[in-house]
């Protein structure tokens, strides 16, 4: 009974290992060894089944160790998949970059390729340029040599051209002395010639009467500032001629000469005349008088402002050089206000043009009259032609 028993143990311990269902067997022996019906039911030692039951106890805890042991690596098993998944698809993104390295890797040594042409190429063209830098190189060489021959050239010709317009300044200052002499001739290079002193008194002298005019604008009207400023003008003129006269009077008074002589004469004071000592003692003389003038007053009175007075300051001194300069010239020029209360025939519009007013000039006159010389003319004071032309205000 023992004996049965112990290998009924033993086939579940069996079956149990192999995970398969434990069954007893079908003869009536196994049943009878079980439970035995005319055996009597022998006891078996209690130390022998007690060292069964804990060494299946113990064979049952090593199986659930196995078993959770199992369960552990199945898990990591699960684990493992997740990671492998991941991992295959994080390779088939480096696949991808690989193909797309590979491409570029492929386009780059394509570009390599043609580089190298490319610099072939140029290496060919820079031995082109080089050699045609050698080629220009001996050109400019060449070149140089010749410069430097043409230099000395032109070094033996300046001193050649000195040589020969020193010649030339001595025959021109010999003949400009003679043309100042004779007085029908002038010598364009100096800076008192009648033609720069024309455009002298047409530009610098003109423009500050403008900027009078400009100051003047609210305070007179456009007939009163244009009428005051052209007797200012006309009376500096008049000193000026009577004062250059006056300097010759005091020589020919005395005793009569004849035309060569009055031409030393007038030459004598032109020179002397156009001294800055001269032209400031001249403009100080006549300066003081025109500023005690009537029409001087009035438009110091009527514009006190300290740039009204300076700018008619700088104007009236600037008409008494200019006017100074003219009557001592030789020939000599004058302003011409001699055509006011004339008729503007086709004579006089060849030395004057006509001066619009922004309003209309009211007035007695008959049409076609000159009401006033707003700008003058110059001219040369023999009549024999004039320099520029003036500005005239025409009764309509």
């Amino acid at each position: 009974m023992g004996s049965c028993v112990t290998d009924l143990i033993q086939s579940c311990l069996r079956s149990f290992k192999k995970r398969e269902r434990f069954t007893l067997s079908s003869n009536g022996s196994d049943d009878s060894l079980i439970y035995p019906r005319h055996n009597p039911i022998r006891v078996q030692p209690t130390g022998r089944l007690h060292q069964k039951e804990r060494s299946n106890r113990e064979q049952s805890e090593r199986c659930e160790y196995h078993e959770e042991h199992i369960s552990q690596l199945r898990s990591a098993a699960s684990n493992h998949e997740v990671e492998i998944k991941q991992l295959e698809e994080y390779n088939k993104l480096l696949q991808e970059r690989c193909s797309s390295l590979e491409e570029n890797i492929r386009k780059l040594c394509s570009d390599a390729s043609n580089y190298k042409v490319r610099i072939k190429q140029c290496e060919e063209d820079k031995k082109l340029l080089q050699d045609q830098c050698c080629s220009h190189e001996e050109h400019i060489s060449k070149l140089c040599s010749d410069a430097n021959d043409s230099k000395v050239k032109n070094i033996q010709l300046e001193e050649h051209k000195k040589l020969l317009q020193d010649k030339v300044d001595v025959l021109y200052l010999n003949a400009s002395k003679s043309m100042a002499k004779s007085g029908h001739l002038e010598n364009t290079n100096d800076k008192y010639s009648n033609t720069r002193l024309a455009e002298r008194f047409d530009g610098k002298v003109k423009d500050s009467w403008l900027d009078i005019c400009d100051l003047l604008n609210d305070v007179f009207t456009e007939w009163e500032r244009v009428q005051a400023l052209s007797r200012i003008i006309k009376n500096i003129s008049t000193k000026c001629t009577e004062k250059a006269d006056t300097d010759i009077q005091g020589i020919t008074c005395s005793s009569e000469v004849d035309e060569m002589e009055m031409n030393t004469l007038t030459d004598i004071r032109r020179r002397c005349g156009q001294t800055e000592s001269k032209m400031e003692a001249v403009v100080k003389e006549l300066a003081d008088s025109v500023w005690s003038t009537e029409d001087v007053l009035i438009i110091t009175e009527a514009n006190p402002t300290d740039e009204t007075i300076q700018s008619l300051h700088n104007f009236i001194h600037d008409v008494i050089k200019i006017c100074w300069l003219m009557a001592i010239s030789q020939p000599p020029l004058m302003l011409n206000f001699e055509v006011e209360g004339t008729t503007y025939t086709p004579h006089v519009k060849e030395r004057f043009t006509e001066y619009s007013t922004e309003d209309a000039v009211e007035s007695n006159y008959k049409p076609g009259t000159i009401l006033l010389v707003v700008w003058p003319s110059v001219e040369k004071r023999n009549k024999s032609g004039f320099l520029k032309k003036g500005e005239v205000i025409v009764k309509p």
